[in-house]
């Protein structure tokens, strides 16, 4: 399983790397869309996830995203202050959004692909 990240943030670039590696999963960071294209074309990930925070163009991405990878999971995470966004982003494409709090403690069974416990 390898894993496209689209995400700016230092704390949750680190998490997601970090996790991916302890799972022995390869994972590449992108952080502008030309990388995240180039990385969704070159790697053909099993799962992309996207920071809905990165930029003011985040929900256009994630359509983008799926245009360029239909079948690919899209996992998308905000802030749960954030409604309008994670809806936006749902609309777009992204198969869930998850406040961060959640995203942070699924984010192993999610990178390895094991469905989380309630």
């Amino acid at each position: 399983m390898t894993v496209v990240a689209y995400v700016a943030d230092l704390i949750f670039m680190t998490k997601i790397s970090a996790t991916a590696q302890a799972l022995k999963r390869p994972c590449r960071v992108a952080t502008t869309p030309a990388r995240l294209e180039a990385a969704l074309i070159e790697l053909k990930p099993t799962l992309i996830i996207v920071d809905l925070n990165i930029d003011e163009e985040a929900v256009a991405m994630v359509r983008r995203i799926k245009e360029l990878a239909p079948a690919t999971p899209l996992i998308a995470f905000c802030s749960h202050v954030q409604p309008a966004l994670a809806q936006g982003a749902t609309i777009a494409g992204a198969d869930q959004v998850l406040p961060r709090s959640l995203f942070t403690v699924k984010l192993p069974d999610l990178i390895s692909g094991t469905p989380p416990n309630s």
